[in-house]
């Protein structure tokens, strides 16, 4: 079901195959892939999880490389455009590699962007915000924080949010918030309105008890904001996998010092 004329971006997945705890094998990634097709998906972005501190960054890429290559097909099969990348997990062990590119995904602006996890119990403390800072001066990324709703530190402060846009972060949110309670459902979407959520994506694992729910959440953004939110999501979905063929600039993101 699509909702807006813009192509739509699956930002977060983890549907290639045997990579992490997402799809199981290369059967279960096609039924996901399949499922997104049905609600008007044009574009998924590949993110299996990387753990710096579990593995190298050449073996990562080498099991990604050959989880990738069972799917592949798909893309044609199905209509699709995959965009190969990452979600990484922040801690100091990534600051060990001398090169983040290939976990990137790269923008139609030239810039590299990394979809970023944070630890769970995260306090987005003054030395936090500081390493992610760190992160954006050594490698010239802009992190794309996964699943903003899950850390309570962050999500319920705004000022924290805008100090983050202000030094080059952008903010992904899981569309099953939307599932979630009232409060926080109207805060997202309070979010979304003013520019502070960028991109959105299903941050789907398998086809059951974490499956590819997308047109639902879009849905509730239409309805409750208009389709030229939605709209927005998906140009700056398309600027930041460089799908786009225009640069533009992504609605309340400042340009990097």
């Amino acid at each position: 079901m699509n909702v807006t004329n813009e192509e739509m971006v699956d930002f977060h997945t983890h549907i290639l195959p045997g990579m992490d705890d997402g799809a199981k094998d290369a059967e279960e990634s096609k039924k996901m892939l399949q499922m997104l097709v049905q609600q008007g998906v044009h574009t998924v972005c590949l993110t299996p999880h990387f753990y710096p501190y579990k593995e190298t960054l050449e073996a990562f890429l080498n099991r990604r490389e050959q989880a990738f290559s069972q799917i592949q097909p798909y893309a044609a099969e199905m209509g699709l455009r995959f965009v190969l990348a990452s979600e990484t997990f922040f801690n100091d062990y990534l600051f060990h590699s001398e090169d983040i590119s290939p976990l990137c995904m790269k923008g139609s602006d030239g810039r590299s962007y990394l979809l970023t996890e944070m630890p769970f119990d995260s306090h987005f403390s003054d030395h936090t915000v500081s390493r992610i800072s760190r992160l954006i001066d050594i490698y010239g990324v802009n992190p794309v924080l996964a699943h903003i709703e899950r850390y309570p530190k962050l999500v319920n402060n705004k000022k924290l949010i805008d100090r983050l846009i202000d030094m080059g972060c952008l903010m992904q949110i899981n569309l099953s918030v939307f599932e979630k309670g009232f409060f926080l459902k109207k805060r997202i979407l309070s979010y979304i309105a003013k520019n502070m959520v960028h991109v959105v994506g299903t941050d789907s694992h398998n086809t059951e008890k974490r499956p590819p729910k997308y047109s639902e959440g879009i849905s509730v953004i239409q309805k409750s904001l208009g389709e030229d939110a939605v709209n927005q999501l998906s140009r700056n979905a398309q600027q930041i996998t460089g799908l786009c063929q225009e640069k533009f600039a992504i609605w309340g993101l400042h340009e990097m010092n």
